[in-house]
């Protein structure tokens, strides 16, 4: 996957000024012998555990670089609260650093599991930036007893995080249910999975108060308990601090718990995404009256439960002849480009490396062909590639297709006549 080279570029940009750990003992949890020392080392023996890398990469400076073993399950097991030094309960995380695996295959990635800590896995403090979390599975985190907010990756102020390919599952919060993006801080995800994450508050996956950028990933069977609301992702206005922005991009969002989206005064810009089969809304915009955007381009709806959008009061809207395609009128303003009715989507597929979940058109879909008809990559237009990292308009077709899939030229051998 891109996401490899992309990390092993860094790995490279890095390797003169880093400190590199690897982290060599799974099942065992264990704090760094001597933080600062420059050698990830538990008292008993030799071994690194992740904990004790974290530890070493927050005692020195620079960007560190933290290297996981593939096709293991890292446990945490040393529980503790409010102690921001990662000696015991969550990672806490502050100094810019890398963690993940670079050289390993989709079905080896590891897994870092908080299932024995009641807490959280990772948090990221205070200005800490660069954090980038690549190529492994978040499982288990909970951080319904402690702040209350990122059950996987918990970030404050003025932080910056890039998250690529990883797996969130099963981590539950009062607010995000995998991540949380704090006031004034950043978040960028790429290529990643969230299933089956919790709350009983906002954000059943992410939770956001600042700036949040999601691209190329897939969210599904999620479950909030918040019967007020019921999302998967939140976005808030922060006045008198900014407003919160959410961007996603050729995603997929489907069979979860509530709404797929909900933007509580926050700007929302959707494009080449897919919302689909969530038991209220695919996407709820401004329900407190405040105003705000939601800009939705080249995206599909279909099948959401109460209806596919719920846009009210006073929102600043780029939807008419945006390209759209929605099962119902709510998210479409007009204008002859969008499309209304059934949009001739497949059921439910898995990539080759069992990791995304998307719906692609049917081979005599009207999502075909029919999106916005500037180059894929420019303003307005389909992003340049799609969800699965395909290139856009290469069917033979001069325009792109409407979603986060594009269809392939030999797709008329995976439908029925």
């Amino acid at each position: 996957m891109k996401s490899i080279l992309l990390i092993t570029s860094l790995l490279v940009a890095a390797s003169t000024d880093a400190a590199i750990f690897y982290v060599n003992i799974f099942d065992v949890d264990a704090a760094d012998e001597t933080p600062g020392d420059g050698i990830c080392k538990v008292a008993a023996g030799n071994a690194c555990t992740l904990r004790a890398a974290v530890m070493e990469a927050n005692a020195l400076a620079g960007i560190d670089i933290i290297i996981l073993p593939g096709n293991e399950t890292i446990f945490l097991t040393l529980n503790g609260a409010d102690e921001n030094s990662a000696v015991t309960g969550d990672l806490d995380i502050t100094e810019g650093v890398t963690i993940g695996t670079f050289v390993e295959p989709i079905d080896e990635f590891p897994t870092v599991t908080a299932l024995n800590i009641d807490d959280r896995v990772f948090d990221v403090q205070f200005g800490v930036s660069p954090v980038t979390f690549a190529n492994f599975k978040i499982v288990n985190g909970n951080a319904s007893s402690d702040s209350l907010r990122g059950g996987a990756i918990h970030t404050n102020q003025f932080s910056e995080v890039d998250v690529i390919s990883i797996w969130f599952q099963d981590n539950i919060a009062e607010s995000g249910g995998a991540i949380s993006v704090a006031v004034n801080s950043e978040l960028s995800v790429t290529g990643s999975v969230f299933r089956g994450n919790a709350v009983t508050g906002n954000g059943a996956a992410i939770s956001s108060w600042g700036d949040t950028f999601i691209s190329q990933s897939t969210f599904f069977e999620h479950v909030n308990l918040n019967m007020s609301q019921q999302e998967v992702l939140y976005v808030t206005d922060t006045i008198p601090f900014g407003t919160g922005l959410l961007t996603v991009n050729n995603s997929t969002l489907f069979n979860n718990n509530g709404s797929a989206i909900y933007s509580d005064g926050g700007q929302v810009f959707l494009n080449n995404s897919t919302l689909v089969d969530n038991d209220k809304f695919g996407l709820v915009a401004n329900p407190g009256d405040f105003d705000t955007t939601a800009s939705i381009r080249n995206t599909v709806f279909n099948n959401n439960g109460i209806s596919d959008c719920s846009i009210a009061g006073l929102v600043t809207t780029a939807i008419t002849n945006a390209y759209n395609a929605s099962s119902d009128i709510s998210c479409l303003a007009g204008g002859n480009t969008n499309l209304i009715g059934s949009p001739g989507l497949s059921e439910v597929q898995t990539d080759a490396y069992d990791w995304h979940r998307y719906f692609r058109p049917k081979f005599n879909s009207p999502l075909k062909d029919s999106a916005h008809p500037s180059t894929p990559g420019l303003p307005s237009a389909c992003e340049a590639e799609d969800q699965l990292e395909l290139n856009r308009a290469t069917d033979g077709g001069d325009r792109c297709d409407r979603g986060a899939i594009e269809l392939s030229s030999d797709i008329i051998f995976f439908d029925g006549f």
